[in-house]
């Protein structure tokens, strides 16, 4: 489908900004029209209605940060035009009652887009554009309810934690386990890989004496030499060796001259209870390790 361009809007300009806006379509989705707009929160320059959502972006940066306002076609109840100073506005009442306004239209693209956006509103999200969102939402409610029956040893990851650790999955993989530490980490064994997350106020300050801050690490079973606990006088640490590490199992934690395992990649501080209750689970990922290695020099 080639989309209708508003008179107001470069040819040249309207390409490039379509590039852009490409990368965040959803599959089977389409671009009816585009034209110029004039929204200040969020700055908006550009209006598009596709066959399925009418989205409002900035067209310098649409490539980078996406659509900044939108409504599904099976969210619009009734299409406002409201006379402002600024012109014609076009305003969007959605079913749940929320108004939410797209900008200031060129006069002479007015019609294009409102028109575009009714009959979008009357004929409802395209079949194909349903069909992969019906689809994507099934696939989230099963990870969702996969994700819940993870096992977990030790303190409950935060909300933040558990989504840099779902943002590690690939293709669907699910962690088999995860090891939650009391200063706000957590250490997750996948199909192929561990991941070690540190997260908040306290691994900020231990690891950079500065603001809370995030941390994540993946190993690769085939690059890991071995999984050891370092037993301090206060804490502990869980340690991922690699032929990149620094001796620090080695070293006793909380010990002069120690390194810090908050700030070092491939350790997590960990209390010598919550490793003796994981150590089942880790001597699984010691036998992974074995099986990748294997695999790996066959």
């Amino acid at each position: 489908m080639t989309p209708l361009i508003g008179s107001k809007l470069n040819q040249k300009v309207a390409t490039a900004q379509l590039a852009g806006l490409a990368k965040h379509l959803l599959p089977g989705e389409e671009v009816i029209a585009v034209a110029k707009t004039n929204l200040m929160q969020p700055m908006c320059n550009a209006i598009a209605v596709t066959n399925a959502r009418i989205v409002a972006f900035h067209g310098r940066d649409v490539e980078r940060r996406g659509v900044r306002r939108q409504v599904a076609a099976d969210q619009i109840d009734q299409i406002e035009l409201p006379r402002k100073l600024s012109g014609s506005v076009m305003m969007v009442k959605t079913t749940t009652e929320e108004v939410v306004g797209f900008g200031a239209l060129p006069g002479a693209d007015f019609e294009l887009i409102v028109g575009a956006a009714r009959q979008l509103a009357a004929s409802g999200v395209a079949p194909a554009v349903a069909a992969w969102l019906k689809a994507h939402a099934e696939r989230q409610r099963q990870e969702a309810t996969a994700w819940a029956g993870v096992a977990v040893v030790g303190d409950r990851p935060s909300e933040r934690a558990w989504q840099l650790l779902k943002h590690q999955a690939a293709g669907g993989d699910i962690a088999r386990f995860v090891v939650g530490a009391r200063d706000g980490g957590a250490f997750a064994a996948f199909a192929d890989r561990c991941v070690i997350v540190k997260i908040g106020v306290v691994t900020g300050f231990r690891a950079t004496r500065g603001p809370s801050t995030e941390k994540v690490n993946a190993f690769r079973y085939a690059d890991i030499t071995g999984i050891e606990f370092s037993r301090g006088t206060v804490g502990g640490a869980l340690i991922i060796r690699t032929s990149n590490d620094h001796g620090f199992a080695d070293k006793e934690h909380g010990s002069p001259g120690a390194i810090n395992p908050y700030a070092l990649p491939n350790a997590l501080p960990l209390d010598a209870h919550t490793y003796q209750r994981a150590s089942p689970l880790l001597d699984d990922v010691r036998a992974k390790i074995v099986e990748a290695k294997r695999a790996q020099s066959s």
